[in-house]
């Protein structure tokens, strides 16, 4: 008898094909060969892996070097282990240079991607889009992105709470208007208490 390799991926064969074609030869003294002149450097071509998208492909390559035949009783078992069962995104995580880990539900993190951060030649000149957002504008001068810490940036700290960034002459003049309110609520109640009482005072 021979011994043929097979490469697949759930029964569907790998970079289009099967390589089945591919046959193993021993030598007497049970190493694997490629050919009579050239014993024991037999390997298969590198193997790809297409995975759907955004998932990249998986290229293995196989080495049969170690392998051996004997004439007698077999088991195959695997000497070492270096990979891990597929897992689902459950949380993540931001160091302070802005990395996002991702941590799967098979114990394993990954690097995911990173928070930039970006300085202008004029900061004072963004344009304000909203409560605390800008964008840039012909005054402030183009963004010079960067990850965090590069080129005189600062860090990200992660988890913190930053301090108020509200206008702050918006505020006081909001509270002045709301306590005037209350104030002039107050004294209606008050004008209010005093025709009551007077007309009570009417009755007796």
């Amino acid at each position: 008898g021979g011994w043929n390799i097979t490469t697949f991926f759930n029964n569907l064969p790998t970079n289009g094909v099967d390589t089945d074609s591919e046959a193993i030869a021993f030598t007497d003294t049970g190493l694997v060969v490629y050919d009579a002149v050239n014993p024991a450097i037999f390997t298969i071509p590198t193997q790809t892996i297409p995975g759907p998208p955004p998932a990249e492909d998986l290229n293995i390559t196989v080495d049969f070097h170690g392998l051996t035949l004997y004439d007698a009783e077999w088991t195959a078992w695997p000497e070492t282990q270096d990979g891990y069962a597929e897992g689902e995104l459950r949380s993540y995580s931001i160091d302070n240079t802005g990395t996002i880990i991702g941590s799967y539900s098979n114990g394993q993190t990954q690097n995911i991607a990173q928070v930039a951060l970006a300085t202008f030649q004029n900061p004072a000149g963004l344009q304000l889009i909203g409560e605390n957002m800008y964008a840039q504008s012909v005054n402030s001068g183009d963004a010079n992105p960067s990850a965090p810490g590069v080129g005189g940036k600062g860090f990200i700290v992660p988890g913190a709470l930053e301090m108020s960034n509200v206008d702050l002459a918006q505020e006081f003049t909001d509270m002045i208007i709301t306590q005037r309110g209350f104030q002039a609520n107050s004294r209606i109640i008050s004008t209010s208490d005093e025709m009551l009482q007077e007309l009570v005072n009417l009755k007796r």
